[in-house]
């Protein structure tokens, strides 16, 4: 058995003499791995500096302080940096889903809008910006190594694209009718939780959704109007109406009380005038 033992001893020690590189391979093997590792972990879109903008300039009411964010705005400059770099069009790994796809393109929306306030910061309204709205089809910003305007990104791909109304909730225009600025990015692991919360918010808001039981009317925002067939098109696609209206989507995100009030009374429609003065809260 001694024998056997030393002969053992002998053999091992050689094969470990004439093969250094076993052990190598291995660790080499390992590190190749946690390269993997590493790379495949990587593969994500940091919305952190957004998240501090938001965190530290957007109000409880939703309004941005730009004056502030002006004279502090790194962490803005750094987020539009990273858009101008990668966007799902050049980058399609980092966004695989739907979720991550949508959630990148509201949230370059809204930092677009800021940075274009910010440009030409201090201002009223839009208007003053370029003539005819031309904030939103005039001026470019870069994307994912191209040239976007804002029409562009709403008209161009988040509407035809992911057919979501919701978005109408989450997109803000950095004017006082907006949809109301959230403190937080929208994040692809609760998107759809963020944007029923936008929904609901909007929706139960008085200032959007008004009813006037005395004259048996609805007042709306024109933001109803003028994407009428976004939420028409939802109400027939998903919910089988042949011959859908704008409260049939409404509906799905109404508070009990506003639901009762349409259902039991069936009010008439108006729309509320567009209020375009600069979302400002330092005004």
């Amino acid at each position: 058995m001694r024998w056997r033992a030393i002969c053992f001893l002998v053999v091992l020690v050689t094969g470990l003499l004439l093969n250094p590189w076993a052990a190598r391979a291995e660790d080499k093997d390992k590190a190749e791995a946690s390269d993997v590792s590493v790379e495949a972990s990587s593969l994500s879109f940091d919305y952190s500096p957004f998240a501090r903008v938001l965190d530290n300039y957007v109000t409880e009411r939703g309004f941005v302080q730009y004056a502030r964010l002006q004279a502090d705005r790194g962490d803005l400059d750094a987020f539009m940096e990273q858009l101008a770099q990668v966007s799902p069009e050049n980058s399609p790994e980092i966004f695989p889903e739907r979720q991550d796809q949508l959630a990148y393109w509201i949230n370059a929306y809204n930092a677009i809008v800021m940075k274009g306030i910010l440009d030409h910061y201090p201002v009223e309204s839009l208007s003053e910006i370029s003539f005819m709205y031309g904030f939103f089809w005039k001026l470019k910003f870069p994307v994912g190594g191209r040239e976007y305007t804002l029409n562009d990104i709403e008209h161009g791909i988040l509407r035809p694209r992911f057919q979501e109304p919701r978005i109408h909730f989450a997109i803000n225009c950095a004017s006082a009718a907006c949809p109301k600025l959230t403190r937080e990015p929208f994040l692809p692991e609760k998107l759809d939780e963020q944007l029923d919360q936008a929904a609901r918010f909007f929706i139960g808001e008085s200032r959007n959704v008004r009813p006037e039981p005395e004259s048996n009317r609805l007042y709306l925002s024109m933001i109803f109007n003028w994407f009428l067939d976004d939420f028409r098109n939802y109400a027939r696609e998903n919910l089988g109406k042949q011959y859908p209206s704008v409260l049939d989507y409404i509906l799905l995100h109404a508070s009990p009380e506003l639901k009762h009030y349409i259902e039991s009374s069936k009010p008439s429609i108006r729309y509320i005038p567009y209020d375009w003065s600069l979302n400002d809260a330092g005004k």
